[in-house]
Order: structure tokens, then C-alpha cells, then sequence
């Protein structure tokens, strides 16, 4: 009898709203079950309805098998499975486009961040009924001197250059409305970073801070993270080109002075520069220069390459509960 007045008390007092949990998968059989259960304890435990978009980004291990069995268990358990490994935010964006609650929320499946955070998040978005997208950040990088270094050298460089700011130490969690996900969905870029988009949508946001509560090595090389500071910075400002165009004038100005400086010596004082290391060095520098800001063309226009081909940023093979 007191279990049941228990249950119906903790019934009384869920939200009567769906959420819905978005997470990706890639080399995470060991984490799945024990996820699906924390969030069962932590997050469904206050909301009338709820439903889980696992998406599997390719993963070559025994992760899609363990999420089906699930799905089959459990019919609030929705798996995308795409058809290779397209990357995280792209299968996290796959994921928000399947979502179908009033709220989402989105975690990562490792467990780096605990699903108990989630708390946290809803007292934020509870504090302010403006507030319609809640995301979390580290106070201190978790990691190794290279993880730490990596990620400052990220951060700093990306909102140096890009138009769009994002926040130092950002992690994968956020709580979302619906209206929220639903303008996300209007971005039809091919090539995603997450947190940039979050931001380019606009809506009244709040930050709140987390701890890891995992210690496990990051899947983000220094390579990927090489790769994801350039694909942000390109995808979200035009200020590289503008760099490069004060650069070549400032070269253009100084070889103009160099210039003047010659034949004034030679004119007033026949003095004239000898010696092929000084012409050696300044061609090494303008091609190394006229190299570079090729490069950075290049950047662009591969990128607008592929934005114009219009190409989906996804296949999906199956979805399970769909």
C-alpha cells in the first residue's frame, strides 16, 4: 500500500510533457545499457512521456545490436542506424531532426556527463519562462597538459576569427524546447558544428557549469580538432579572406618602401644590395605567403563546392520504433 502511494505521488508530480533523450553511437556497447538505466532514474523518472533517438553513426562494433534489443524491450526507444560514419554533430543533428518531444535534451552515451546533471539544466530553464535552450561548460578542462592546451588553442583561435562567439569548454549536453530544435532544423548547411548553430539561432539561452565524471581519453584527436576549427571558422566567418587581403597590402606596402629605399641608395649614394640569400629569402617568403592564401581559397571554395551539390549530410539505413 505505501509503495503505491509512493508511485502515485511521484506520478502526481511529473511534468506533463514528453522528453525526448538524443544521443549517437560509435564504439559504445559497454555504455548503452547502463545509460538507458541512469536516464530511466534521473530524467524520465519526471516527465509523463518520454522517448530515446539513438543514432548510430556507424559504429563497427556490437553497438546497433545492443540499442535494438533495446528499442525491442522498450518501444519509446527509437534507433536511427545510418549507413556509415558520417561524424557527431551531423548524427547528433540526425538525431534532433527524429526527436518529438516537448523538450529535448541531448547527452552523450559515454557517460562523461552524468545523467543526474540533467537537474541542473531543468532548474535553469525553469528559472526564466523566456528561456528556451540551457547548455553547459567546464569551469576547468578535463584532460592532459596536450587535451588542455589543445582545446585552448581551439577555442581562442575559433573566436578570434569566426563572427559567431562561442563559449570556452562547451560540452555536448543541452536542454531544448521544441520551438528551439524545430529553428535549428531551418539551417541546411552540409557541413555542422553544433555549438555555432546553437548560437546563430538565437532565442534567450542560459549557461550553467558541469564537471566530466568520466576520466576516459576523448575520441576528439588533435587531428579532428584540427579539423573542426577549420570547419567552423570557414563555415561561420568570411574573415580569413578579409586577413588575407590586409596581409597582401601590408607586404605590398612594405616591398614598395624596400623598392624606394634601393633606388634612392642607388641614386644619392650608388650603393647597391649584393648577394643572393636576401632575394632567396624574400621569394621563399612571398610564395610561402601566395601558397598559404591559396590554401585558404581553396577552403572556401571546396566548401562551397559542396554546399552547391545540395547533398543530404546523412543516410539513414533503418530506423527501429520510427
Amino acid at each position: 500500500m505505501q509503495g503505491k502511494i509512493i508511485f502515485n505521488f511521484c506520478k502526481m508530480v511529473r511534468v506533463k510533457e514528453k522528453i525526448s533523450i538524443v544521443t549517437t553511437l560509435f564504439r559504445s556497447e559497454e555504455h548503452i545499457k547502463i545509460f538507458y538505466e541512469q536516464c530511466l532514474k534521473y530524467i524520465v523518472s519526471q516527465f509523463e512521456e518520454y522517448e530515446f533517438v539513438i543514432v548510430n553513426d556507424g559504429s563497427p562494433d556490437d553497438s546497433i545490436l545492443i540499442a535494438i534489443e533495446l528499442a525491442e524491450m522498450d518501444r519509446n526507444v527509437k534507433v536511427v542506424d545510418l549507413s556509415r560514419n558520417f561524424g557527431h554533430h551531423k548524427a547528433l543533428l540526425t538525431g534532433l531532426r527524429w526527436s518529438t518531444g516537448d523538450k529535448i535534451f541531448m547527452l552523450d552515451v559515454d557517460l562523461e556527463e552524468h545523467p543526474s546533471i540533467f537537474s541542473q539544466f531543468l532548474s535553469e530553464y525553469k528559472s526564466d519562462p523566456r528561456v528556451e535552450h540551457v547548455f553547459a561548460a567546464q569551469r576547468a578542462r578535463k584532460g592532459n597538459i596536450l587535451e588542455k592546451f589543445s582545446g585552448y588553442i581551439f577555442y581562442n583561435i575559433f573566436n578570434f576569427l569566426s563572427d559567431v562567439k562561442v563559449e570556452k569548454n562547451i560540452i555536448t549536453s543541452r536542454l531544448m524546447s521544441r520551438r528551439f530544435v524545430d529553428s535549428l532544423m531551418e539551417f541546411k548547411e552540409q557541413e555542422i558544428f553544433i555549438a555555432g548553430l546553437c548560437v546563430l539561432n538565437g532565442y534567450e539561452t542560459r549557461k550553467i557549469f558541469v564537471e566530466k565524471t568520466s576520466t576516459a581519453k576523448t575520441s576528439y584527436s588533435f587531428s579532428k580538432k584540427i579539423q573542426l576549427l577549420v570547419n567552423g571558422i570557414t563555415s561561420f566567418s568570411s574573415k580569413p579572406l578579409f586577413m588575407i587581403f590586409y596581409i597582401g597590402c601590408i607586404v605590398l606596402l612594405l616591398a614598395v618602401i624596400a623598392i624606394g629605399k634601393i633606388v634612392y641608395d642607388k641614386i644619392n649614394y650608388n650603393i647597391t644590395i649584393s648577394g643572393w640569400a636576401s632575394v632567396i629569402v624574400a621569394i621563399c617568403f612571398m610564395g610561402g605567403l601566395i601558397i598559404f592564401s591559396m590554401g585558404v581559397f581553396s577552403i572556401y571554395l571546396s566548401k562551397i563546392f559542396i554546399e552547391t551539390k545540395a547533398r543530404p549530410y546523412v543516410i539513414i539505413k533503418r530506423i527501429i520504433n520510427g
